[in-house]
Parts: C-alpha cells; sequence; structure tokens
C-alpha cells in the first residue's frame, strides 16, 4: 500500500487514468533510448566511428546503467557519486563540442580559403555527428534506468539530454547526413563486412539510411522527450516509504 502512495505522489489524480503512467513512462524511456541507439549504430556510427570508441562508450553507458539499478539510492555516498558521474558525462560532451566549435572558429578563420564558410560547416557538422551526438545516445539508456527513482535532479538530466538529442536527431537527419563536402559525404551511411564462415566469405551489407530509418530515428528521440516530461518526481521521504517492505 505504501508502494501506492508513493508512486502517486505529486500525480494529478485526474491523470492516473492516463496512459502515461510511471511504469508505461520508464518503459517508454528505456525502449526509445535502446531503439534509437541501435538505429544511431546502424544508421552511421558503425560506418563512420571506430569500433573501439564506440566499444568504450557503450562499457561506460552499461556501468551507469548498472549501477543506477542495483545501487542508485542505496546509499547517500552512491546517491552523490552517480549523480557526479551522470552531470560530468553529459556536460562534459556538451562542453566538448562547444569548445571544439568555438576552436573551429577561431582557428580556421585564421586561414584565407575561398570555401572558408564550407570548411567551417564541415568541421561543425562533423564535431557534433562524432563528439557530442554518440556518448549522448549510449548515455539516454542509462539515464533511464536512473529516472526510476524519479528524484527532481534526475529528471532535470534526462530532460536534458532528451531536449539536446532530439534536437541534433533533427539536425543529423536533416542536414548532416545529406551534406557533402569536397571529398564526399562526410559521413559513412554503409559498411560491408566480409567474414569467413566454414571456410566460406561472406559479404554483409548493412546500410539502412532511408527518410523511414530517419524519420524512425527522430520519432524515438521525440519519445523520448514526451516520456522524459511526462515523469513527475518523488520527494524523498515518499521514496523510502516506498523501499519499506
Amino acid at each position: 500500500m505504501d508502494k501506492e502512495n508513493a508512486k502517486g505522489t505529486n500525480e494529478n489524480p485526474k491523470t492516473k487514468s492516463s496512459w502515461f503512467t510511471t511504469t508505461n513512462c520508464l518503459n517508454g524511456l528505456l525502449l526509445a533510448s535502446v531503439i534509437q541507439l541501435t538505429l544511431g549504430i546502424l544508421l552511421y556510427l558503425i560506418g563512420t566511428v571506430s569500433f573501439m570508441v564506440l566499444l568504450i562508450e557503450g562499457a561506460i553507458a552499461l556501468v551507469l546503467a548498472f549501477l543506477s539499478n542495483y545501487k542508485g539510492y542505496s546509499s547517500r555516498l552512491w546517491k552523490i557519486l552517480l549523480r557526479i558521474l551522470f552531470s560530468v558525462y553529459l556536460f562534459a560532451s556538451l562542453a566538448a563540442g562547444i569548445a571544439m566549435i568555438i576552436f573551429i572558429f577561431v582557428f580556421i578563420r585564421g586561414y584565407k580559403d575561398p570555401d572558408l564558410n564550407l570548411i567551417i560547416l564541415d568541421n561543425i557538422w562533423l564535431t557534433l555527428a562524432l563528439i557530442v551526438i554518440p556518448p549522448l545516445l549510449f548515455l539516454q539508456p542509462a539515464l533511464s534506468v536512473m529516472a526510476k527513482y524519479r528524484k527532481r535532479y534526475d529528471l532535470v538530466l534526462v530532460r536534458i539530454a532528451a531536449i539536446t538529442v532530439f534536437i541534433l536527431s533533427v539536425i543529423l537527419c536533416v542536414f548532416i547526413l545529406n551534406h557533402e563536402a569536397a571529398f564526399g559525404n562526410i559521413l559513412s551511411t554503409s559498411v560491408t563486412y566480409t567474414p569467413v564462415i566454414f571456410g566460406h566469405q561472406m559479404n554483409i551489407n548493412i546500410a539502412i539510411d532511408n527518410i523511414f530509418t530517419r524519420i524512425l530515428f527522430c520519432l524515438c528521440s521525440g519519445a523520448f522527450v514526451v516520456f522524459a516530461f511526462k515523469l513527475k518526481h518523488i520527494n524523498s521521504k515518499s521514496l523510502e516509504k516506498s523501499k519499506q517492505p
């Protein structure tokens, strides 16, 4: 009974019959983020970003998700530590992108080149696609796990990530994936593997870039935003009561 009371904290009674229940929102966050991450990997990351980089980012996100699920608010120390880790990961990714873009403007502006604006645009798109978007896509599933505690600070982080990823997803699908530099497309949207299985060479081509996958990619991000803002925070006292048997 205490659990039910805790879940109902800060929720409008009129919306209890809504489809956007706490359980549905939490499941929706995780599902939308995992689908978008998978699409992002198949869409351009696997063909553009080093496998080792993807492995490291995935490992970090997996550790954060694991700690959130099993440690979370088990103690004040873990709560503070996880908040620091999530905040550093999120804001460091954003700061790295902003710093890189500022560097591009300052550094490239010093050269006299008739195609200066195009060079700057090429580098900005690459910065967003390779430095900012990938870590945020990996971070979202971990944030979805942390969101189950529904603490105000955690939900703020989820919403910041959600809005940022949504804006960047639209930019990626509308502008970056269509952008061509002097050497061709700046991102590789297809990759071919030729593994040898039982003595036979197989060609595995991964190329899912089309209008439908781009729309689905953005829709997943939009759904993540909706679920993030539909979740209501729960105060500390209610959270403690919900843990009691």
